[in-house]
């Protein structure tokens, strides 16, 4: 009851810091699916793990209730659709066990800058809370490594980045399996650095 008399007071959403060094050897990699592209929409699930000395040592995944039918473009693309969802649970609840989750680890995703912690900071600010995690994104290291002379394809997404170092995934566009294909793209596009900085 308590909760409702008195709910978490919406904080200033604050960006959380970006870095672009790769160096680092543990971190939480995740991903999201949404209703759609606008800020606005709800999150649908939340797909994570974390990574220690290139194994994975813990995994997180939800499925979330979101506010408003999942429209049917959203349910092709990935599979999800309004009777999966039906029981469970809300963001405000999802939330804080993702964030719990990820504790003060680095953020590794694909687009996590411009898409996904766009997403996950305006529903921590709901809830009272900042995400402070740093963010590396995979996309922005792609692109940097395609302007300093990399060979890389044209699209620079994860499907094509996943086709471009063959790695199978069991569903695209459900976010565990696209966090687990995106710690091995980070990685391979690592060595790709190193190779050609040689």
């Amino acid at each position: 009851m308590k909760s409702y008399l008195n709910p978490p007071k919406r904080v200033e959403i604050i960006p959380p810091p970006v870095i672009c060094d790769p160096s680092f050897e543990s971190f939480t990699v995740f991903d999201i699916e949404t209703t759609g592209l606008a800020r606005t929409n709800d999150i649908i699930e939340i797909g994570a793990l974390k990574v220690r000395d290139k194994k994975v040592t813990d995994k997180f995944s939800t499925l979330v209730r979101p506010r408003k039918s999942i429209p049917y473009l959203i349910q092709e693309i990935t599979g999800i659709d309004n009777m999966m969802v039906l029981d469970a649970p809300k963001i405000e609840e999802a939330l804080p066990l993702f964030l719990d989750f990820i504790g003060d680890d680095i953020l590794l995703g694909h687009n996590i800058v411009s898409f996904d912690s766009k997403f996950i900071c305006r529903e921590a600010a709901e809830i009272g809370k900042n995400l402070k995690n740093q963010l590396f994104d995979t996309l922005t290291y792609a692109k940097r490594l395609k302007k300093s002379g990399v060979p890389m394809p044209e699209s620079l997404s994860l499907d094509v980045l996943c086709q471009l170092f063959k790695i199978e995934r069991k569903a695209s566009h459900r976010a565990y399996d696209d966090a687990l294909a995106n710690a091995k793209v980070f990685f391979l596009l690592r060595a790709l650095e190193e190779k050609y900085s040689s």
